[in-house]
């Protein structure tokens, strides 16, 4: 449980830089929970992990869009 609240508070965490339009911070924020959450898929279990994925994704192609770097995300 603990290990869920943790990330979920990293994915607030690169929301509120999208929001503020710190598009730099919120992409490497949430590719490095992305490269975390599927690093430990065996222990977060799969009642959120969709949810993380898809969360954490939309941050990542939007702040990608904002950067100017829309295009980088279709290759990954």
């Amino acid at each position: 449980m603990e290990a869920t609240d943790g990330i979920w508070g990293e994915i607030e965490r690169s929301e509120s830089y999208l929001v503020c339009s710190m598009y730099e911070e919120a992409e490497s924020l949430s590719s490095s929970i992305l490269k975390g959450i599927f690093g430990n898929v065996e222990t977060l279990g799969d009642h959120q992990l969709l949810d993380m994925f898809e969360s954490a994704g939309m941050v990542l192609v939007q702040s990608l869009h904002g950067l100017g770097r829309y295009f980088q995300s279709l290759a990954l």
